[in-house]
């Protein structure tokens, strides 16, 4: 009686080990697929800072040649 109890005991340990397995696998995959998302938007996230970088060179000249502009634009009136 006692060893049939161990072995019902054992059996379900083993199902319980294999039932952990299947969700620790599972897991594992969920796991992979974030860290996947994770990098796309870690890419995405530097590409964005270098186009807001460029931007911000774009802009910085840009002002310079509105500053340059607007300093002709004086000396013209000036001569005037």
């Amino acid at each position: 009686m006692k060893a049939s109890k161990c072995i019902q005991r054992f059996q379900s340990f083993e199902a319980e080990v294999e039932h952990l397995k299947e969700t620790l696998g599972s897991k594992d995959h969920e796991i992979k697929l974030l860290e996947q998302k994770l990098e796309a938007a870690n890419r995405k996230l530097k590409s964005a800072d270098s186009q807001t970088k460029s931007l911000e060179l774009t802009i910085d000249h840009l002002s310079s040649e509105v500053k340059k502009h607007n300093k002709n634009e004086q000396f013209l009136t000036e001569k005037k």
